[in-house]
Parts: C-alpha cells; sequence; structure tokens
C-alpha cells in the first residue's frame, strides 16, 4: 500500500484491520470540526492511520486457541504446520502452515476440529515513521514542586493535577507499569533509573538489552523516528523527577518495564526480503498477545498499550482479560482516526481496559480522537513533551509527539499513583475512581468525546486515599 505523509505531528497508533503501533498516513484530506468541540489551528497538522478493510496478515501464519500443548502438536502434525509461538497461560499457539498451503481454508477446518475453542489469522501491525516537534528552547518557570528543566513545558502535569497527586504520593518504586510497545531506551538520563528486566516478545528474549529499541532509532530521522515512541511513552508515564535534568512523568517514582513487540531496524536492513520495508517493519498479533502476558506475568500493575487494530482478534481479547484476571490494570488510546470515520479501535474497547481519549492545551478533545461509548476519560494528548532514544549524542533527547498514544500513559501513569495508594485495588476499581474523580468537559456527564472527562490525578488519589481511611495531604502550595 503506497502511503503518504501529511501530517508533520503525529504519534505512532494503529493501522486499520492490522495491530498497529503507528498510524498509516493517507492521503490530504478537509478536516472539519465536529458540532462543540475544539479544533487545532489551521496550521496544526497530524499523522492519522487510514481506513483498509481488506485487512493484512501474516498469511503463513494461524492463531489457536486449544486446550494443551499436546493438542496444538497433533494439529500442528496433521496440518505439515510448525509450531512457531506458544503462549500458554491463554492457551494461545501459533501455526506456521507449509508454503502453498491457504490460512483461510485451513482455519475454516481447524474451526470444525474438537477442543478447538478459535482459528485465527495473525493481523499484521505495519507503523509509518513518525514526525516529532522540537520542544522550545525557553525553560519555562514551572508552576510544579520539582527541579526538573523541562517542566514548564510539560502542561499535561497542570491539566491532570498531578501537583496535588504528588503530595500523597508520586508513586511507589513497587509498582510496574509495563510498556508494550517499540522499546524503551534504556540509557536515558531520564528513564535509565526506573526500569526493570523487559521483555523482546518479537523474538521472545528477556533482558533490557533485548527491549532496548535498535539503536538506529537514535539517528535524527524520520525514517526511524517511529521506534522512539515506546520511549515517550514511557517518559509520560515515569520521567524521573527532581534530577536537574529533562522532564518528570506522572508517577516519577514507579517503575517501567520495556516490552518490545517490534523487530529491530537493523534486521530490516539487513534482510533483503525486508530491506524495503525498513521504514515499516511490522508486527503480529500473537507477538502483542504474548507481550501483554509476559508483562502480567512477570509482575507488572499497570500496562499502557498505546496500539490498536480495528478487527477484532480473540487472542488479543484473551490476553487483556487474563491481565485484569490477574489485578493489572490495561490502559489503551483510543485511536487517531475521528476525522477520517472513526473506526472503533477493538483493543480500546475490550472488556476490562481503560480507554482513552486525547485533550489539547485549552482541554478541547482534538480533531483526531476517536470517540464512542467504549471511552472512559481523555487526557492530554496534543503537542506532549517527552523522551527520545538517542546515541553517542545524537539526536534530541526530548521531543514533542500528539495522539491518543500520548494521552494514554498519562492515565497509565495516574493508574499508578493509585496502585501505589493500594497495589491490591482492582482494575474495576481504579476505572470507577478515575471515572469519578475526572473533571467532566463537553456534554454534561458521560459522553463520546471525552468519556466521563479528563483525568485528574489529584481528585482520583484524594478519593482512593478516603476509600482507605487514609488522611488526605494538601499541595505545598505547588501552582504559586
Amino acid at each position: 500500500m503506497n502511503i503518504k505523509s501529511i501530517f508533520a505531528r503525529s504519534v505512532l497508533f494503529s493501522s486499520l484491520s492490522a495491530l498497529s503501533l503507528a498510524a498509516c498516513q493517507s492521503p490530504q484530506m478537509a478536516l472539519r470540526p465536529m458540532p462543540g468541540q475544539g479544533m487545532q489551528a489551521p496550521g496544526s497538522q497530524f499523522q492519522s492511520f487510514a481506513s483498509n478493510r481488506s485487512g493484512k496478515y501474516q498469511l503463513d501464519h494461524v492463531l489457536l486457541g486449544v486446550s494443551d500443548s499436546r493438542q496444538l502438536e497433533a494439529l500442528a502434525a496433521k496440518y505439515q504446520a510448525r509450531i512457531v509461538r506458544q503462549v500458554a497461560p491463554i492457551g494461545l499457539g501459533v501455526l506456521q502452515l507449509p508454503q502453498g498451503k491457504s490460512a483461510a481454508t485451513v482455519i475454516r477446518e481447524l474451526k470444525t476440529e474438537p477442543g478447538v475453542r478459535f482459528a485465527e489469522a495473525d493481523e499484521i501491525s505495519k507503523p509509518a515513521p513518525d514526525k516529532t516537534m522540537d520542544p522550545s528552547n525557553n525553560r519555562l518557570r514551572s508552576r510544579l514542586p520539582f527541579n526538573d528543566p523541562l517542566l514548564g513545558q510539560q502542561y499535561g502535569l497542570d491539566r491532570v493535577n498531578a501537583g496535588a497527586a504528588w503530595a500523597n504520593t508520586a508513586g511507589s518504586e513497587n509498582v510496574i507499569v509495563a510498556v508494550v510497545d517499540s522499546g524503551v531506551h534504556s540509557s536515558h538520563e531520564d528513564l535509565r533509573d526506573r526500569l526493570v528486566t523487559g521483555y523482546d516478545a518479537y523474538n521472545s528474549r528477556k533482558g533490557l538489552n533485548y527491549s532496548d529499541p535498535s539503536r538506529l532509532s537514535y539517528i535524527p530521522s524520520e525514517k526511524f523516528a517511529s521506534f522512539g515512541h515506546g520511549t515517550h511513552c514511557a517518559g509520560i508515564i515515569a520521567g524521573s523527577a527532581n534530577n536537574q535534568r529533562g522532564i518528570a512523568g506522572v508517577a516519577p517514582n514507579v517503575k517501567i518495564m520495556p516490552v518490545k513487540v517490534f523487530p529491530s531496524i537493523l534486521k530490516s536492513i539487513t534482510s533483503p526480503e525486508e530491506r524495503e520495508r525498513m521504514q515499516n517493519p511490522e508486527t503480529m498479533t500473537s507477538v502483542v498477545a504474548e507481550g501483554i502476558v509476559w508483562a502480567t506475568e512477570h509482575g507488572a500493575d499497570v500496562i499502557n498499550l498505546s496500539l490498536g487494530f480495528n478487527e477484532p482478534s480473540k487472542s488479543l481479547e484473551l490476553a487483556v482479560n487474563y491481565a485484569t484476571q490477574k489485578n493489572v490494570v490495561v490502559v489503551v488510546a483510543s485511536g487517531n482516526e475521528r476525522h477520517q470515520g472513526n473506526p472503533l479501535n477493538y483493543l480500546s474497547a475490550a472488556p476490562g481496559a481503560i480507554a482513552v481519549g486525547a485533550t489539547d492545551k485549552n482541554d478541547q478533545i482534538t480533531f483526531f480522537s476517536n470517540a464512542g461509548q467504549h471511552v472512559s476519560v481523555s487526557a492530554p494528548g496534543f503537542d506532549i513533551l517527552s523522551t527520545m532514544p538517542t546515541f553517542l549524542g545524537i539526536g534530541k533527547e526530548y521531543q514533542l509527539m500528539s495522539g491518543t498514544s500520548m494521552a494514554a500513559p498519562h492515565v497509565a501513569g495516574v493508574a499508578a499513583l493509585l496502585k501505589s495508594v493500594d497495589k491490591s485495588a482492582s482494575p474495576a476499581e481504579i476505572k470507577q475512581i478515575m471515572e469519578q474523580s475526572a473533571d467532566d468537559l463537553g456534554a454534561p456527564g458521560l459522553d463520546e468525546l471525552y468519556g466521563h472527562g479528563r483525568v485528574n490525578a489529584g481528585q482520583a488519589v484524594e478519593l482512593m486515599l478516603q476509600r482507605r481511611g487514609q488522611a488526605v495531604k494538601q499541595p505545598n502550595n505547588p501552582l504559586g
């Protein structure tokens, strides 16, 4: 598919019909605000993902829901296939079919096999190169109580009332937020003290050296910028505070677990069959499902998914359900296509997930933020400053990005603050608290644009403390 860039500010998000870490770009079109909503200035631009209802799949892969590995082995032998991935906790197996065998035909046949709970295609994610913007050179005076020099440019922290929350908790080091994304730069000055052991779900490898984004993504080139997306999300959640460097996260004391779900850029360049796709590396539904389950099994309390897909996937639904059943909060970006038909991101609509819309500096919903009855809350997602990878001084450590991908980690950070008050709090209670304490915007009450409103970290933490019978501290004039 030919992809044409029309937007200068963007977030890496989902390609329709494919589980997607990034937005596919589409031909230029007129953008009109819906009644009663804010619109960006005429010069504002953004990278969207285009509708592609035909779907794109790994054509030789079939995903199976089975009861045990012996059944998977028997089916692999029967269909002359090879088992290439297993996610045992949710009974998921991936078969690679022999050349010339039709996945559609095999799926139809597998659905009739005894004990097979489901059979589906392995959807592909193809990110488009991200666009980034440099922050202001001015070190604006912050109204918040930390000494991070770029704090004054983080309007999102003011909007979510982070200062009031920090009077009671800036997060606990015992709380872990998994960032299922493109990897997190493990030596970034604002992240290196926040990281726990990560995972490369694409290649099923454990370790921070594997969950780091490819070193080529540190080069300041639009060809590779999309691989900095996970680092950007991680900084919004838990960038180290009060260290006289850079920025601060919403929950600056919690830990980040990087879970990488895309291949390295180096592989894309060195592999002949991948060379033409070096700017659009691919991942699959099965990889993201494995990442969610791995994070759940290895201590995550919150999972941030700034990605999505627009066709149902039983595998991902099972993975999200597995996480919430294990008391893990799952936060998902709602998507960036409202101006292009507002397709449903099924991942954000998964039962138990917290779907997040994006607001701007004026607390107006952005023109791109997907709407729907499943939207839980909204959060700042336009011109958000956060961390980016660098290498040997090449590249800029802090960049602006826009999208619901940036809104979701604000909410994941608030969820981490609530988990820091009471780690045993259930995903359902945390979702309820954030909805109940949100600042109502747009139409009165619940609406499809803002959900229950823009999340308010201070009020959410106060409500959690009150429920637990604990005293609420007032901030020491953080806004003075």
